[in-house]
């Protein structure tokens, strides 16, 4: 890195000032909980790579100065693990950022790949001629942000070749990653060769085809999945890809579902139906389900509540929130905090206290979405915990709520 740190020195002094200027400012005025947020933040991501890499991962979303800040010192400061978490939030139209991913595009290696698919995802074109060269070179996968790219090109077919290549390997692991690339690629014949890795494989081997046709969204996958939702090991995936897929006329194919002696796939079932516009019958069963003794259960049903944007799920969810088992608790919150304008920032407040340190930062990276400056005052102990993820998280979310944007 140390190539890379000369070419970018300029842009590390100017985000150094930078810093030093917003943290004067905090000072000057404001909440005393907003300095104290920054300092605990600089502190931890100068103490250990693993807090930066957490920082960036809860940041990535954020138009926050103190994220933008962080994400460009990681790219010219941080070690290899936080400058890979930061790549993929940089925003090529930004001034700053292109220059940032320019610099990593200079240099070689994993860094260099990444850059380059940031870039070509916003049409660089020496990016994206780079990385066509790049294509099976020595059994170099492209990620799927830049095979999609490359796929709009000239260089569709090599593209479509490489991917066939790798959905007919000997081994799963690489037959799954094409599969997963495959449900990226913008392009019809994507299709094709997913319902193709279909056809070809067996058992359990079909979870990736099918899950990648769900991320197409293409209706000639409804009549091939339509096969697998009785089978086990299928059940759940093909139920998630018809409802992504949104035929209605599934609905009476899912409908027996509903009776089945696993309340499991009842879950799955009622989620499908719910999300293809079958509602009734779907709450009937959820409505049971959510109360089952079973934590696994109440679990599922969290994380299929998660999937439907209907206020009696939020109801439910709300009250999962709540639930004696952490793993139930923390399925509710992600799922609650995904839609941040149907959750109650209250419940996080409350949540943000939470003995599972999961459960803890979910609810504080919620509030750094819907948080007010009242809430933000209450999380200023939060500060001091004695786990620094918990601190971290709440040092966002306070930077959030009062902090300026780009």
């Amino acid at each position: 890195m140390p190539e890379l740190k000369r070419r970018l020195a300029p842009l590390l002094s100017s985000l150094t000032l930078a810093a030093s200027l917003l943290l004067l400012g905090a000072c000057a005025s404001g909440p005393a909980e907003l300095s104290t947020a920054q300092k605990l933040l600089d502190t931890k991501l100068a103490e250990d790579p693993q807090f930066q890499s957490y920082a960036l991962s809860i940041m990535a979303d954020s138009d926050a100065t103190h994220a933008r800040s962080a994400r460009l010192a990681a790219i010219t400061a941080g070690g290899r693990a936080a400058t890979s978490a930061a790549i993929p939030s940089l925003d090529p139209q930004d001034a700053e950022e292109l220059a940032a991913l320019e610099g990593l595009f200079a240099g070689r290696g994993v860094l260099k790949m990444q850059a380059a698919a940031r870039l070509a995802d916003g049409a660089n074109a020496e990016a994206l001629e780079w990385l066509a060269s790049q294509m099976g070179k020595g059994g170099t996968v492209l990620p799927a942000t830049a095979m999609n790219a490359l796929a709009a090109t000239e260089r569709s077919e090599d593209v479509r070749q490489a991917l066939r290549g790798m959905i007919w390997s000997k081994e799963l692991s690489t037959r799954n990653e094409g599969y997963e690339i495959l449900g990226q690629i913008e392009q019809p014949w994507a299709v094709d060769l997913l319902l193709e890795g279909l056809d070809k494989e067996f058992a359990e081997d079909r979870v990736g085809p099918i899950a990648a046709l769900g991320a197409q969204g293409d209706p000639r996958a409804v009549k091939p999945v339509l096969k697998w939702i009785q089978t086990q090991g299928l059940v759940e995936a093909s139920l998630d890809t018809l409802a992504r897929l949104g035929d209605p006329s599934a609905a009476t194919k899912i409908a027996p579902l509903l009776q089945n002696e696993q309340p499991i796939v009842r879950v799955f079932a009622a989620s499908a139906l719910w999300r293809l516009g079958d509602g009734g019958a779907a709450q009937e069963t959820l409505g049971v389900l959510v109360d089952s003794e079973e934590a696994s259960v109440r679990q599922a049903v969290a994380t299929e509540l998660g999937k439907v944007t209907e206020p009696q799920a939020i109801s439910w969810l709300t009250k999962l929130a709540t639930d004696a088992d952490p793993d139930v608790r923390i399925e509710a919150l992600r799922a609650l905090v995904a839609a941040p304008a149907s959750v109650d920032s209250a419940l996080l407040v409350q949540a943000a206290g939470d003995e599972s340190y999961e459960v803890a930062t979910l609810a504080l990276n919620g509030l750094a979405e819907v948080g007010s400056a009242e809430q933000a005052a209450e999380l200023a102990p939060l500060l001091e915990n004695s786990n620094p993820y918990i601190a971290i998280s709440a040092a966002h979310a306070i930077l959030s709520i009062h902090g300026g944007k780009e």
